[in-house]
């Protein structure tokens, strides 16, 4: 496969970060983050996935609008619902360019999911051994991300295109800020 740009996973906690960066940039005219540069130049495309995008609505993009400091931010006097409301949106917009993309839902991977789906020898990580060893060694709470970065490598690194014979080697990087 020959790529035109990097492309990354990144776990909730990154994708919160960008999500506010950005959000900052096209709410309070804060200077540009380089990331948003390499995202409309097409140099970066960010996969996630929908167990990222629940867990990010549900609590951690939340839990990052609390302890900024909203007077250094530029949020003096908005609510942290609104600050909260001004993210989803940015999200939305993001997700609507293609500069995120949630893995399960990217209509150009559909061969590529099938054949996953379809074809448990084209599995190098997403299947039950290396779940089972990941598992064993990690927190369980992370499972559901766990799986879909098996999936998702998978998906982009090594299952091939229409025709290709055997399966190609790639890489995906993946972005996490845990300190765990």
């Amino acid at each position: 496969m020959v790529f035109k740009s990097l492309r990354a996973f990144v776990d909730t906690n990154v994708l919160v970060n960008i999500v506010y960066s950005i959000t900052l940039h096209h709410r309070l005219n804060k200077p540009k983050p380089m990331i948003l540069g390499l995202l409309e130049s097409e140099k970066l495309v960010l996969y996630t996935d929908n167990a990222v995008i629940n867990e990010l609505k549900g609590g951690a993009l939340r839990n990052l609008l609390m302890t900024v400091d909203k007077v250094k931010h530029g949020w003096c006097d908005i609510e942290i619902n609104q600050m909260e409301q001004y993210c989803i949106d940015e999200l939305s917009y993001l997700l609507s360019k293609g500069y995120v993309r949630v893995i399960e839902d990217d209509k150009a991977l559909e061969v590529q999911r099938r054949a996953l789906q379809n074809r448990p020898t084209r599995r190098v990580c997403w299947k039950g051994e290396v779940m089972d060893q990941l598992l064993s060694s990690g927190p369980s709470e992370d499972i559901d991300v766990v799986n879909s970065l098996l999936y998702a490598y998978d998906l982009l690194a090594t299952v091939p295109r229409r025709g290709g014979p055997g399966i190609t080697t790639g890489r995906l990087v993946f972005i996490t800020n845990d300190k765990e």
